[in-house]
């Protein structure tokens, strides 16, 4: 059986009042991951201006 075949079995089993806490759930995982992604991008862009920090530029810092 595979995983999503188990989630849903169980799924089935959860009583429709307490069907909010898997939701819940469910969004929280999604946000967690969203967050990640974010964090990723901001290293990428991070890393990808290191270039800029020269002393060559360094007349360019304050405008």
């Amino acid at each position: 059986m595979s995983q999503m075949e188990r989630i849903n079995h169980l799924l089935h089993e959860v009583p429709e009042n307490q069907l909010y806490e898997v939701l819940d759930f469910l969004m929280f995982l999604s946000m967690k991951n969203d967050k990640r992604a974010i964090r990723d991008i901001e290293s990428a862009s991070l890393s990808s201006t290191g270039f800029w920090d020269n002393n060559d530029d360094e007349v360019w810092d304050n405008v």
